[in-house]
């Protein structure tokens, strides 16, 4: 046997092969191109269902925009009543120390220690009812906010609507 036999054995056997191999390599391809439609076709389920749960979440994600919207307000509005009574407090106190003075300036505080003590309870009644107003007058705009942020709106579409 000498070279050119073995080369056109090696060749006669290549061109019995290499059909089958091809039809082997060919039908592993249709098998990978149709797995891979299958799995494309289950992404495809899986992000329209993703979608549908996105879009479920529409609903409760404007609810608390809504809900952080209103603690805003109620924060605003709590910030203002502070500094009103704040500046109330002040105000009235700049009105009893002159009052004081005043009274001190005039010489018309008693002269006893007890009478002193009692009009001194007395003033501070007074004051102490004052801020206890303005504390109620916070108190009730406080409520009042509370019980307006309870009446947020959920708006829904007509989809949503056809969904439930």
């Amino acid at each position: 046997m000498n070279s050119d036999q073995i080369l056109s054995g090696i060749a006669f056997i290549a061109k019995c092969i290499l059909p089958v191999v091809g039809v082997v390599v060919l039908v592993y391809l249709a098998l990978l191109l149709k797995k891979i439609i299958e799995t494309l076709k289950e992404v495809d389920r899986t992000l329209i269902l993703a979608e549908e749960q996105v879009r479920k979440l529409d609903a409760p994600l404007a609810t608390v925009e809504d809900l952080s919207h209103t603690v805003d307000d109620v924060h605003h509005k709590t910030r203002e009543a502070v500094t009103s009574a704040a500046d109330s407090v002040k105000k009235n106190a700049a009105v009893a120390k002159s009052w004081i003075e005043e009274k001190r300036n005039s010489s018309n505080l008693p002269e006893d220690p007890e009478a002193i003590k009692e009009w001194v309870t007395e003033k501070k009644d007074n004051v102490v009812s004052m801020v206890s107003e303005k504390g109620e007058a916070v108190k009730d705009k406080v409520e009042k906010i509370k019980a307006e942020s309870k009446e947020f709106p959920i708006n829904h579409t007509k989809e949503e609507e056809e969904h439930e």
